[in-house]
């Protein structure tokens, strides 16, 4: 595995090498995929699809990518480096992202592939990619939560009102018993 001490940073890359490592840093995941043989329609309806979930596409040479990754303290394989590099990075939905890549590499027929990826500044693989696409989305996540909080506190209020309908039951019942003697 070459490091990045081993290999020698030209200026005019140097400001590439830091904007890939200001995306990585500031990403909830990122994804590594090789787009080669993709058309340019397909390219720009991925991204459409990405935006929806907050997440670019950025093509990055190999070189100023395992620079980056080696300043950031990232290790991952050397096979990540082989072919043109698409880099995917999502500012907040991991999955979301994972999902619409995962189904956009079965629906180009293997054409691209996925190569690996980081999440929480550590390196996965393409297999963790594939489970982190079947976890439901962020925002179904945030409902299941909120339902879950909600439950109890509805529970509790509904509790506190029954004695209080019970009263006001008998109190009626009382007040309708007397109507009918006098």
């Amino acid at each position: 595995m070459t490091t990045a001490t081993e290999i020698k940073v030209r200026p005019e890359n140097k400001e590439a090498v830091q904007k890939v490592k200001e995306s990585i840093e500031s990403s909830a995941s990122v994804v590594f995929a090789n787009y080669q043989g993709l058309s340019v329609q397909q390219i720009t309806e991925l991204r459409k699809d990405l935006s929806a979930v907050k997440t670019k596409m950025r093509v990055c040479k190999n070189t100023i990518l395992r620079i980056a990754l080696d300043d950031l303290g990232i290790v991952v394989p050397d096979d990540t480096f082989s072919n043109p590099t698409a880099v995917f990075t999502a500012e907040e939905d991991a999955a979301g992202a994972a999902k619409i890549l995962v189904k956009f590499i079965k629906t180009t027929e293997k054409v691209a592939s996925l190569k690996g990826g980081v999440l929480d500044k550590a390196a996965i693989n393409v297999a963790a990619i594939e489970e982190l696409a079947e976890l439901p989305s962020r925002d179904t996540l945030l409902a299941k939560v909120v339902g879950a909080l909600k439950s109890p506190i509805t529970g509790f209020v509904v509790g506190l009102g029954s004695p209080i309908r019970g009263l006001v039951y008998t109190l009626q019942a009382v007040q309708d018993q007397k109507a009918e003697t006098s």
